[in-house]
């Protein structure tokens, strides 16, 4: 009954956060998996990653634009389900012996 404007849910922007945590030399971190999803609803990314002592964490959010029919609400769903997949909560530390 009626249509989706994606440009409601984050508007026309692209919002970036980055962080840069430097770890104790020979600590190490178990670093989640990141998601990547695309659709005429947005876009999202998060990327995490260690390199030497440097973990990174990164991720981008895009709105879209277009007025998109009733009948993609199963698309709109698939899409929000696959950006829920970054539930990340913790990033487990280990450190290496002395």
């Amino acid at each position: 009954l009626f249509p989706i404007d994606p440009e409601r849910f984050w508007g026309r922007k692209t919002n970036v956060s980055e962080m840069l945590i430097t770890l104790p030399d020979g600590w190490t971190a178990a670093m989640p998996k990141g998601v990547s999803a695309t659709s005429d609803f947005g876009s999202y990314r998060s990327e995490y990653a260690q390199e030497g002592n440097v973990l990174h964490f990164k991720r981008t959010v895009a709105g879209a634009t277009g007025i998109q029919p009733p009948a993609r609400i199963g698309d709109l769903v698939s899409w929000l389900r696959a950006v829920g997949e970054d539930d990340a909560k913790v990033v487990v530390l280990t450190r290496g012996s002395r």
